[in-house]
């Protein structure tokens, strides 16, 4: 649990609790994402609606690792923006996804509107919200709305028409959602976490009408890293957490880089150790499209 890791930390350091969990988090966020580690990867399927171009993953999904298509099991290959604009393809294959970066909305905001901030039951301590993006006046607006306790709802006075940042100051019982007036929910930030973030992708350039099951995808995903909070939640690799918490803390001091090098050096051997119980599984490496086979797409 994560107490164990604070107990830990506060016994060797003296820390109080909010700076221990601030060490902890910096080095809990940097062991995430080193590696794809034991039961970090999920999956997902997804049916994106017809005639829709572009889709907003849902907020919990971080970093793709894969995408294949559910009928016929071919693969997607994932792209930057970049290379569409430097090959000859007429259109964009229906194998080629375009990871085009993340936003706060899960869905786009037709026409300039105020919104309705949402928590699902009345909050216990003050929480701040900050809104950011351009509105019906200006090209960079910024909105605080403050919920004091046993405060539901609140609504902006702005009438946003994009958003750039949808963030809260604290972690909340409940999720926060953004709906527009017409009670369309179109962001969510996590009661775990601070701000709304989802991935946003391009599947096809041209708005087709097509059958449903054409359009069903099944998704490799690696969650968003979760923010280590409560006293009772689950930490993986605690011993990990806590030589790389300790590396972190010993980082900035003079005199203390031998130290710092020493908990950096655990850390990764305890890592090992943890990777190498996954030994009995198949990892094939991936090697990408043979280059030099061309597979009909049903485009020219």
């Amino acid at each position: 649990m994560l107490k164990d890791v604070i107990d830990f930390v506060r016994a060797r350091t003296g820390l109080v609790r909010s700076d221990a969990l601030r060490e902890i988090n910096y080095a809990w966020n940097e062991i995430y994402n080193s590696d794809d580690l034991p039961n970090s990867l999920q999956e997902i399927s997804i049916a994106p609606i017809d005639n829709t171009a572009r889709i907003s993953l849902p907020w919990f999904v971080g970093f793709i690792r894969g995408v294949k298509i559910n009928q016929g099991r071919l693969r997607i290959d994932l792209n930057t923006p970049r290379p569409y604009y430097q090959d000859d393809h007429y259109t964009q294959s229906p194998y080629i996804w375009r990871v085009l970066g993340t936003s706060p909305l899960s869905t786009a905001i037709t026409n300039a509107t105020t919104v309705k901030l949402t928590f699902r039951q009345p909050v216990t301590e003050q929480v701040i919200v900050t809104l950011m993006g351009p509105d019906d006046r200006g090209a960079d607006a910024r909105e605080q709305i403050t919920f004091n306790v046993g405060d539901t709802e609140k609504t902006s006075t702005k009438r946003f028409i994009d958003f750039t940042q949808i963030a809260k100051n604290i972690i909340t019982d409940t999720d926060l959602e953004v709906l527009t007036q017409n009670d369309a929910v179109i962001s969510i930030v996590p009661n775990s976490g601070f701000a709304a973030k989802n991935t946003i992708v391009q599947i096809t350039d041209k708005c087709y009408k097509l059958c449903t099951f054409c359009r069903c995808f099944d998704v490799l995903f690696k969650r968003t890293t979760p923010y280590l909070y409560y006293d009772e939640a689950p930490v993986p690799f605690e011993e990990v957490l806590m030589a790389k918490t300790l590396e972190w803390i010993s980082l900035p001091k003079d005199g203390q880089e031998k130290k710092a090098e020493l908990f950096g050096l655990k850390a990764v051997s305890l890592l090992s150790g943890y990777n190498a119980n996954e030994r009995s599984e198949t990892k094939m490496l991936d090697l990408g499209r043979n280059k030099f086979t061309t597979n009909y797409v049903g485009t020219l």
